[in-house]
């Protein structure tokens, strides 16, 4: 697996390392397995690592997994499929990882467009009517913008600024200004923690009270870090339940582990723990000695697993029924429900 253990995203490539180590040590079939991780932030390292893995029967390697964000996603996508090699659980909701037609991608994540829907349906039922978005000026960010335009559009809310940065900007004075001017109820952002804390905080400081939403990807534990009690109340679409869901047995039994741990999870960790058990299902159904086909076999003909109370959709018609959780952030960055 590829994980930003490293450099800005480090806490949630860390976090999906946790969980997936947590699941696989406390299932038969997983404490078999071994990992090798690489940090995708030594991007050299990574591309090595990848391309050693890539080879047939390199160190007996038949999965990949993680692969943060819808670049790294998507690139892994494509290398899996030309090296015939399952990659399970990318860390990325865009389309074409949802729509991959490889038959080597098995996402267990809500696809970006239901997220970003979800979030503007919500926002109306809230009693919304003027929306402003923040976005990335890419195609992750053209793509998510579009969907919510629609959401928009579909729930009688006005669309009344949308601001732009490149990735990873801060000193975002002139966007937050101009969402400001624009007068809305809310703000969705569609950015990565660093540029959304920097807008949040700075339409915070000039008094705006409306509604903050963001899309999963900021990371509740990165988000608060950065913004700190001023994270209270922020919405967050998340890619997948919530690990506050004490009603889901994975919840429950990742929040005992953490806890003997001396940790606490969170929605990484639950993702990182959903990928374990989806690939334990599959190892368990693929042989005695699995192969990367045999893997890809198991996975596709299941077409669904029950992850703890959470079913896992693999069939590639039912993927956008993966579901996420819309939670509210408290101030001390925990998520409540």
């Amino acid at each position: 697996m590829s994980l930003p253990l490293s450099g800005a995203s480090a806490e949630i490539g860390v976090s999906f390392l946790d969980g997936l180590r947590t699941c696989l040590a406390s299932d038969p079939v997983g404490r078999g397995v071994t990992l090798k991780v690489t940090d995708d932030a030594e991007a050299e390292l990574a591309a090595e690592d990848l391309r050693a893995w890539e080879l047939a029967g390199k160190d007996s390697v038949i999965a990949l997994t993680g692969f943060f964000g819808r670049h790294d996603a998507a690139e892994a996508a494509k290398r899996a499929a030309a090296a015939r090699l399952p990659l399970v659980a990318p860390m990325s909701g865009a389309q074409t990882i949802m729509q991959d037609a490889s038959g080597w991608v098995f996402p267990v994540r809500s696809p970006d467009r239901t997220i970003a829907t979800s979030l503007v349906s919500q926002a109306a039922r809230l009693g919304v009517k003027r929306l402003g978005a923040f976005a990335t000026r890419d195609a992750a960010g053209a793509e998510l913008l579009a969907v919510v335009r629609a959401a928009a559009a579909a729930n009688g809310v006005q669309l009344v600024a949308v601001a732009e940065a490149e990735t990873g900007s801060m000193e975002l004075d002139p966007q937050a200004r101009a969402l400001l001017s624009a007068r809305p109820d809310a703000v969705l952002s569609l950015a990565g923690y660093t540029s959304t804390a920097d807008v949040f905080m700075r339409l915070r400081r000039a008094g705006f009270v409306g509604q903050l939403l963001a899309h999963g990807d900021v990371g509740s534990r990165p988000l608060t870090r950065l913004m700190g009690p001023s994270a209270r109340g922020v919405g967050i679409g998340l890619a997948v339940p919530s690990p506050a869901n004490a009603s889901l047995p994975l919840a429950r039994d990742l929040e005992a582990a953490a806890r003997k741990a001396g940790k606490a999870p969170d929605e990484f960790t639950l993702e990182g723990c959903m990928a374990a058990r989806v690939i334990s299902d599959g190892l368990r159904r693929a042989g005695s000695q699995p192969t990367r086909d045999s893997l890809r076999r198991a996975l596709e003909t299941n077409r669904s697993v029950d992850a703890g109370g959470i079913t896992v959709m693999l069939a590639r018609e039912d993927r956008e029924r993966n579901v996420g959780e819309l939670v509210v952030l408290g101030a001390d960055g925990r998520i409540l429900r």
